[in-house]
């Protein structure tokens, strides 16, 4: 593997990675906030943001020559060859839907686990113990139904795709494979 190979494995990881992330921020955003209250400026705005979201996307997963070569980031090394040899595309692929799972869990897991909480706490009204120290917080602190549910989902799914890691990613490399075959004739 040369090294221009390997940063546009990273860049295309990272475009992945911005997808899974503005997806999972972006969509609960517009039904929480956009739906209930429709004011034209925040359409707008929504547009607009969605415009950012998919434009990035697509310059991180189609134009990563253009990246590489303007950020000239193949050059200044010693050798133009990293060997990977241990490494095949699929166990990178393996790799790449470890990492994305593992930081979408880590990122809403503590979100989840504040929401839980702050349930518990609302539920429980005495003042002793941990629940007693979470209600002197202040009313400020008030359950979200609604962020919950999204923590449980975004969790739910990141266990998912790292639990079937493996048939995820041999279903991306066939179909990459694929991609190649059908450009090549």
């Amino acid at each position: 593997m040369n090294i221009k190979d390997l940063f546009k494995f990273f860049i295309k990881t990272f475009g992945l990675y911005s997808l899974i992330t503005g997806i999972f921020t972006f969509v609960p955003f517009i039904t929480n906030n956009l739906l209930p209250n429709f004011y034209p400026l925040g359409f707008i705005l929504t547009i607009i943001g969605l415009a950012i979201l998919i434009g990035l996307f697509l310059i991180l997963i189609f134009k990563t020559d253009q990246i590489i070569k303007g950020l000239k980031l193949d050059q200044g090394f010693n050798h133009s060859k990293i060997n990977l040899n241990q490494f095949s595309e699929l166990r990178l692929l393996k790799i790449a839907i470890i990492i994305i799972s593992g930081i979408t869990f880590i990122t809403y897991f503590p979100g989840f686990i504040f929401e839980s909480i702050t349930y518990f706490t609302a539920r429980n009204t005495s003042e002793s113990g941990l629940l007693g120290l979470f209600s002197k917080l202040g009313p400020q602190y008030v359950f979200d139904l609604y962020n919950w549910i999204v923590c449980l989902v975004n969790i739910t799914i990141s266990y998912l795709i790292f639990s079937n890691y493996k048939h995820i990613s041999t279903f991306i490399y066939k179909k990459i494979v694929e991609k190649e075959e059908f450009e090549e004739e």
